[in-house]
């Protein structure tokens, strides 16, 4: 008897609980995302953007969950086409063959997302902080600074790690995604 009371009253409370999750989802074409890469020589870097071509996750009101980000890797942009190509070619991102990337959210906890990224069809691990906030419109904005060894997906053009006396043509091997990110509740 004590059982079915129970159930009579959890029933009602894991079904509000489920109630209270969300999907957010991210309108792409209002995502940009910066990266920059560093030269090992000095204070050298190269800055440009990279486009969203979809995201979503959920949301119960205090943690971000489940949630999966695509990136357009023929987005790449920078004011340097000779260096966007290259890019885009075999010795970085190779676009042509993995036109997307991804980040899968696991979770958002004490300000820390964890999840995978894969690029080039290889999936690693990550950690990084986030802040969320919700705006005055009941939107939810995410920003932050993820940093990618750029070599635990093979991508190994001039680092120092696989290759000799590069001098000022070394690159470091991790690179930056910073964004701010802006999800609306709903399908």
């Amino acid at each position: 008897m004590k059982k079915i009371i129970f159930l009579l009253f959890a029933l009602p409370l894991l079904s509000m609980a489920q109630q209270q999750t969300k999907v957010y989802n991210l309108q792409p074409a209002k995502q940009l995302i910066g990266w920059t890469g560093y030269g090992e020589v000095g204070s050298y870097s190269l800055s440009g953007v990279l486009k969203l071509k979809s995201g979503r996750f959920d949301y119960d009101g205090k943690t971000l969950s489940k949630g999966i980000f695509v990136f357009d890797m023929n987005s790449i942009s920078h004011e340097n086409e000779t260096l966007v190509k290259h890019l885009k070619d075999e010795d970085f991102f190779y676009v042509k063959k993995y036109p997307v990337a991804e980040f899968q959210l696991s979770a958002v906890k004490n300000g820390k997302a964890s999840g995978y990224v894969i690029i080039r069809n290889i999936k690693k691990p990550i950690e990084f902080p986030v802040s969320i906030v919700e705006n005055a419109v009941k939107q939810l904005v995410i920003k932050g600074t993820l940093r990618i060894d750029r070599t635990q997906f093979e991508i190994y053009y001039n680092s120092n790690s696989f290759f000799q006396n590069l001098g000022s043509n070394a690159i470091k091997n991790e690179f930056d995604l910073k964004f701010e990110l802006i999800a609306v509740a709903g399908s």
